[in-house]
């Protein structure tokens, strides 16, 4: 078991898991991060597959109970991310809420490149974990129930 200094805390994270975490600095309430990017840490199981859910509301009123939400899955496996919209409501913010980082943690290879629908982007491999930077609207233009593919990593 590895020691973990006293300042710092230790996190466990179950194979098979896509967290999207929203992305802050120093803000210490949700409400006051609650405008900020989002990334994606992905973590695969022994199958070199993950999956996850993210759940966008204003976060403050009871807006969600009349539609006003999104709620999307990602899916990743050895050749890129996929997401799939599953509600039908339209949630405006996140039109224009942006994934700006994709962290894939235990790539065994670093890809020969990285590519969304329309170009190549800039990545960095290091300790068996690809980081992507990216530009993505969590909800701009997802057709219900249908699985789009996100990134593709070319080997």
């Amino acid at each position: 078991m590895k020691w973990i200094p006293d300042m710092e805390q230790g996190l466990y994270v179950k194979g098979g898991s896509i967290l999207p975490m929203l992305l802050h600095q120093r803000e210490l309430s949700l409400l006051n991060a609650i405008k900020n990017n989002v990334g994606l840490e992905i973590y695969p199981d022994q199958s070199n597959e993950a999956m996850g859910t993210l759940y966008l509301d204003d976060g403050d009123s009871y807006a969600h109970e009349k539609g006003s939400f999104t709620l999307v899955n990602y899916y990743y496996n050895s050749t890129g991310l996929w997401v799939e919209k599953q509600t039908e409501s339209e949630f405006a913010p996140a039109a224009t809420k942006l994934i700006t980082s994709v962290v894939i943690h235990g790539v065994t290879k670093a890809p020969t490149s990285v590519r969304t629908t329309t170009e190549s982007i800039p990545f960095t491999y290091s300790n068996q974990t690809l980081t992507v930077r990216v530009q993505i609207a969590i909800d701009n233009g997802l057709i219900t129930a249908k699985r789009q593919q996100l990134l593709w990593l070319i080997n």
